[in-house]
């Protein structure tokens, strides 16, 4: 039913000019413009295997069991949430990185130092406003999102090989220049237009974390990963790391729904009829 119904709300509001040609939504929300870019479903490989691939530095455990994971269309927002849009409907910012104190009173920064449960409760309270069905998007998404979808380049990064290009991430504290989050979407996007997929701040998704979930079976339809289990599954690198090989697109790491860290922040995602 709440299918039906997503289908018909979108259907109004491509009648109303929110979708363009591009296949990009724009949803107004309480003076603050949520876009979603739909991500054409497709197929990628997932995980790395050390036998095939025994010099890949990054290859962590985590990451072990090469799979292929196939995915119908969905949206997923153009950039990580911010701190406006959080506050406009929570009526607090929970954040530890302020514009006023850390990066200039312009600079429109991703919301972070948020649970997964928090993340959810501003999820519900999004939905009731919009009389949509947002909600995070699952592992397998955010690393397809993250390659390009069906654009995929065997980049290291969301959308190049160059680590500068496309995130914010420390190079050594405050020798860097900056020792928080910045501004959502400063750097370049990748091939679907996203920005941040790769370092600023961890980005929550829905599904539970198990180390071994790669390794469970060889291909994937839909996934959203293990029915149980005692921490969410974080992507995309954050602000504070130093590492390239935790910043790499395949990396993936596993947090407690009921942790907050000035490091994770959430990306929206929607379903696509």
């Amino acid at each position: 039913m709440r299918k039906i119904i997503l289908a018909i709300v979108l259907m109004i509001l491509m009648k109303h000019s929110c979708f363009s040609q591009s296949d990009t939504l724009v949803i107004s929300v309480r003076g603050f413009d949520i876009v979603m870019v739909k991500v054409e479903g497709g197929s990628f490989r997932r995980g790395c295997n050390p036998e095939i691939k025994p010099h890949d530095s990054c290859c962590f455990k985590k990451n072990w069991g090469e799979n292929i994971v196939t995915l119908k269309n969905f949206y997923i927002a153009k950039f990580e949430t911010t701190q406006l849009l959080y506050e406009s409907i929570m009526g607090n910012n929970p954040s530890q990185a302020r514009p006023d104190r850390h990066t200039g009173k312009s600079a429109v920064l991703p919301v972070e130092n948020v649970s997964w449960y928090e993340a959810q409760i501003f999820i519900d309270s999004l939905n009731k406003i919009t009389r949509l069905c947002f909600r995070l998007p699952t592992e397998a998404e955010w690393e397809f999102a993250a390659r390009g979808g069906n654009y995929d380049n065997p980049y290291l990064y969301a959308g190049s090989n160059n680590i500068n290009d496309v995130a914010w991430f420390d190079y050594g504290g405050p020798i860097s220049g900056w020792e928080w989050t910045m501004g959502v979407g400063g750097k370049k996007p990748n091939q679907l237009g996203l920005y941040d997929m790769t370092g600023n701040v961890c980005e929550w998704c829905s599904d539970w974390y198990d180390e071994t979930y790669y390794q469970s079976q060889n291909k994937f339809y839909n996934p959203k990963g293990p029915e149980t289990g005692d921490r969410k599954v974080v992507r995309g690198g954050n602000w504070g790391i130093h590492s390239e090989c935790l910043l790499d697109v395949r990396y993936r790491q596993g947090e407690f729904p009921d942790r907050k860290q000035p490091y994770i922040g959430f990306r929206l995602a929607l379903d696509s009829n």
